[in-house]
């Protein structure tokens, strides 16, 4: 994989602006920004969907207590379509809304004040990379260094879209991550799957597990994209999608898309 180029210093400035001035009259605003030492064995997470009042998941695991308001896994579509350029856009995009006051106002607005962020570059069936492990954000400081590693990271090798298996990759981050009180997987794409097994399958799996999917379909070369990914990918409660019209409002809708999947209100407007 080659290293990608970034936007110019105007574009980012020019990205850097207009965010700053679409999110102002967001309603999120710009807020203020234990453990007990037992013998018993520590709690392995459980991910099984519990009926009402049961308290433990079969065989021997007990259902952890969560240390994050969410485990989010934020899952950018690195496939053919995605050039070079478009590829630098969308992770300026990102680093921009995680290190943005209102991202970091909106995880204080939960009842643990923070939340767990795994970002996955994903392309085809075999091809996904989970290029920044588990990191907790409970502030400024932390959402700025992840932030700067989002900015950083490289293109990934050009292959088909799976978004089947990025969601199936997800599924296994959020097993082997945080105990949180919500899960949730950030789609973001600009094409249908065509390879891998059926969208529909993964998606089925996840949600049965308790998971919600949302979408950020970016409109490019295929027109009906966000109404294949509200068909196909979302799913779970409070599912939703937030259309990105083009790569200038992709920070813009971001942003938005993730203080309100925070914040657990999904009536996004569209970008």
């Amino acid at each position: 994989a080659q290293l990608m180029t970034g936007p110019s210093n105007s574009t980012r400035r020019a990205i850097k602006a207009t965010l700053t001035v679409q999110v102002s009259a967001h309603p999120t605003g710009a807020a203020k920004m234990r453990s007990n030492t037992t013998n018993q064995p520590t709690p392995q997470p459980c991910y099984t969907p519990l009926p009402p009042g049961r308290h433990h998941c079969p065989g021997d695991c007990t259902l952890a207590e969560p240390t994050v308001d969410l485990a989010l896994v934020l899952a950018m579509d690195c496939s053919g379509s995605v050039s070079n350029e478009n590829h630098a856009i969308q992770l300026r995009g990102y680093a921009l809304a995680v290190a943005h006051p209102a991202f970091v106002a909106a995880i204080a607005k939960n009842p643990l004040r923070r939340i767990a962020l795994t970002f996955l570059q994903w392309a085809g069936e075999n091809r996904s990379n989970q290029s920044i492990p588990w990191a907790l954000i409970d502030g400024a400081a932390t959402a700025q260094t992840f932030a700067d590693r989002v900015s950083r990271l490289p293109n990934m090798q050009p292959d088909y879209t799976s978004i089947s298996a990025a969601i199936d990759r997800a599924v296994r981050l959020l097993a082997a991550g945080p105990a949180a009180r919500h899960r949730i997987i950030d789609i973001s794409g600009d094409g249908a799957n065509n390879d891998g097994r059926s969208v529909l399958l993964a998606r089925d799996a996840a949600v049965d597990a308790g998971i919600t999917i949302n979408g950020l379909p970016i409109i490019a070369g295929e027109p009906n994209i966000a109404e294949y990914y509200a068909s196909n990918v979302i799913g779970g409660p409070n599912a939703f999608i937030e259309v990105v019209r083009d790569l200038e409002s992709f920070p813009i809708a971001l942003l938005r898309k993730l203080t309100t999947e925070i914040v657990r209100r999904p009536t996004p407007s569209r970008a």
